[in-house]
């Protein structure tokens, strides 16, 4: 088991070693309880991660682990919303439905951590689709 610090560097070192485009804005690497900003805490007690989502100061989300790998799953799924966004922007298509891009831009990122990461993201769109199929009339 890792401690904060040590966690902090872990995903460091594999998020930009995979892809450079990060920035860790809102991600917070801390063992405090004190939830001052919006964002994904990370804090690491009692032999396992928490992995705590905070919206308007309030903890809407809690994981708890012992494996550091899910830990970057968390962080990269947070990290990677923006870049997929302003992927489909840039590359939207009159017509055809907004997350056709950006679930290919977030399958290109999860597919640079491995088999794993990249099966996972795949089921987790496929969920999402199949409740809400891409609709390619939207304009």
């Amino acid at each position: 088991m890792m401690n904060i610090e040590e966690l902090e560097q872990y995903i460091q070192n594999n998020l930009f070693s995979h892809y450079k485009k990060f920035k860790l804005t809102g991600i917070f690497f801390e063992n405090d309880e004190q939830y001052n900003k919006d964002g994904v805490y990370i804090s690491s007690c009692n032999d396992k991660y928490n992995i705590i989502y905070v919206e308007r100061g309030k903890e809407k989300k809690h994981i708890t682990t012992k494996e550091e790998n899910v830990v970057l799953w968390y962080v990269l799924d947070s990290l990677v919303f923006d870049i997929a966004v302003e992927f489909a922007v840039k590359n939207s298509e009159k017509g055809r439905d907004f997350r056709r891009k950006y679930f290919k831009k977030e399958l290109e990122i999860f597919a640079e951590f491995g088999k794993d990461f990249e099966q996972k993201k795949k089921e987790e769109i496929c969920k999402i689709l199949e409740k809400n199929p891409y609709n390619d009339t939207m304009n």
